[in-house]
């Protein structure tokens, strides 16, 4: 349990920080950066999540994925964040 809330609290930090610098006004290529990262960092969230599944931390896995996939408000509609829906309604 000390690991899950360890790992959400530094993907809830690394989103704190992209938020910081995106209001510092980074420039245009750096929104683009942003997104990809917060994508690349959706997907690592939906590999632990489906690890943490396979070692009996249901509650764990959901947790994480659903902190990371609430980042999102728009772009639901892309392939990333389809599985990860699916993948959340899987873990309830």
């Amino acid at each position: 349990m000390a690991e899950s809330l360890h790992t959400i609290a530094i993907a809830q930090a690394s989103h704190g920080l992209w938020a910081d610098q995106e209001l510092a006004g980074s420039g245009g290529g750096g929104q683009a950066r942003r997104q990809h990262a917060t994508f690349l960092e959706l997907r690592a969230a939906m590999s632990r999540s489906r690890l943490w599944l396979r070692q009996g931390k249901r509650v764990e896995a959901r947790q994480l994925l659903a902190v990371v996939y609430n980042w999102f408000t728009e772009g639901f509609e892309m392939a990333d964040l389809l599985e990860a829906r699916k993948l959340l309604a899987w873990l309830v």
